[in-house]
Formats: structure tokens, C-alpha cells, sequence
């Protein structure tokens, strides 16, 4: 069908007979044959103007703003919304909130965890899966064999295989660091591996730190072996100057 299919409301008004909004059932136009039933929640923005506020799928999606949802969840922000998704506590204070320029902002205090992974917030409210703090830890040990591992790990440029972006982009493989450093490997849902790059710095770091003490050990040595030349090159020159210092 070219609309959608109402298959039956529920209106509601003030007691003075004000229209406030109303509850369809529905059958969406672009269902393609297959019956997906849906509830549409509609309100009257002024002068009978209605709008669709909020849609339920039967397929479980929901929407808000929106008539078509195409993820589970999702928030359709309007032209004048500087804000799209707003948490409270019950006292109605914010714990964090979504922009419509992408941005996440939090309120000061409030970590959201899953996955054993926490999200914390920074000191000017930008959300971060990384606290440093040494409060906060236990068991610190400094990582073992970082220089083997590193080189164990391959720095690689990629296409996306699903045709997302056409620019090639910097990173690494996931099962190669799951081979080296499992720590810093996580799994979907889905099944697919990932990297917490952000936390690779404490590995490089180690390395950094291995290879420059080869390096300085070499200079070291280096040192050394030059001083042990320039003494042989010393003894070489008083040799020749006793064979050639005329005989009695």
C-alpha cells in the first residue's frame, strides 16, 4: 500500500474537549507485503497541527521522532533540538546527555559500566573508558617482554571490507594482539575482535623503554670499543717507532 493502514485509535482530549493527541494502530506503508503491526503516538502541537511523537513497531523497534525506525533504539532530533537524549537520577539531575552534534557530555561523579569496562568521567565531562589513578588500582606490575611483543604486531593500512569509507586507514590487526598482548583485545556481540588502542600506550611505552636500553647498552659498548682502538693504535704507534728507531 502507498499509506499507512489504520487499523484503530484511541484519542484522548482535556475536559473542555480540547484535542490532546491520540494512539494508532497501524500497518506501515512500506511494510512490502509483510503485516508489521505498529502503534503511533501522536500529538497535537497546536491548532490540530499533529505530530508524531513516538512509533512501536512490532518488530520491536522503537522510535522517537521518527516514523521509520531502522535501528532498535532510535531518536530523531528536530531542527531547533540542541539536545537529543537526556539521562536524570531521580532528583532529575543530569548524568549524561547526547547533543545533536554527536557530543556526549556527563555530569561529574557517574561511570556507566559493562562489559567489566567502566566509563568514567573527565574533569571537564567527557566520557572516557580510561581512569588513571593509582587509587583506583591494585596488583601494578610493569609489562614484561614489551619489545618482543611489540614486534610481534604489525602497523597496516585497510579498506573496509562493507564499503563504509573508501579511505584507507590506519591500525592494527586484532587477532595478532590477541597473540601477543590478549589484554588489550575485546569481542563483540557479534563475534568480532577489537583493539583498546588507548591502552596501548603503556605497552609501547615499555618498549620504547627496552629498546632504548639495548641502545644505550650498544653506545656503551661502542665506547668502550672505540677507547680499546685508540689505545692499540697508541701501543701500534710506539711498536713502529721502535722498529724504526736506528740500531746501535
Amino acid at each position: 500500500p502507498s499509506a499507512d493502514r489504520e487499523m484503530g485509535s484511541i484519542a484522548f482530549q482535556t475536559s473542555n474537549e480540547t484535542y490532546v493527541g491520540k494512539i494508532v494502530g497501524y500497518i506501515p506503508a512500506n511494510a512490502a507485503g509483510i503485516d508489521r503491526n505498529a502503534l503511533k503516538f501522536i500529538v497535537n502541537s497546536g491548532a490540530n497541527n499533529n505530530i508524531t511523537a513516538m512509533v512501536i513497531r512490532e518488530d520491536g523497534k522503537v522510535s522517537v521522532g521518527d516514523t521509520d525506525p531502522v535501528g532498535r533504539f532510535e531518536v530523531k532530533a528536530r531542527s531547533n533540538d540542541t539536545e537529543v537524549l537526556e539521562i536524570e537520577d531521580e532528583n532529575e539531575n543530569t548524568i549524561f546527555k547526547v547533543t545533536r552534534d554527536g557530543v556526549i557530555r556527563a555530569a561529574k561523579g557517574y561511570t556507566l559500566a559493562g562489559n567489566n569496562r567502566a566509563l568514567y568521567v573527565s574533569s571537564t565531562g567527557t566520557l572516557t573508558t580510561t581512569s588513571s589513578d593509582i587509587r583506583l588500582k591494585t596488583n601494578i606490575e610493569v609489562i614484561p617482554n614489551a619489545l618482543q611483543k611489540v614486534m610481534g604486531l604489525r602497523g597496516v593500512t585497510y579498506n573496509w571490507k562493507d564499503g563504509r569509507d573508501t579511505t584507507r586507514v590506519l591500525g592494527m590487526i586484532a587477532q595478532e594482539m590477541l597473540k601477543v598482548a590478549p589484554e588489550l583485545v575485546f569481542q563483540n556481540n557479534n563475534g568480532y575482535y577489537g583493539i583498546h588502542y588507548a591502552e596501548t600506550t603503556g605497552l609501547l611505552v615499555e618498549a620504547i623503554k627496552e629498546q632504548q636500553k639495548i641502545i644505550d647498552q650498544l653506545k656503551t659498548e661502542q665506547a668502550a670499543t672505540g677507547a680499546l682502538i685508540r689505545q692499540l693504535q697508541l701501543d701500534l704507534q710506539v711498536i713502529r717507532k721502535l722498529n724504526t728507531a736506528p740500531k746501535e
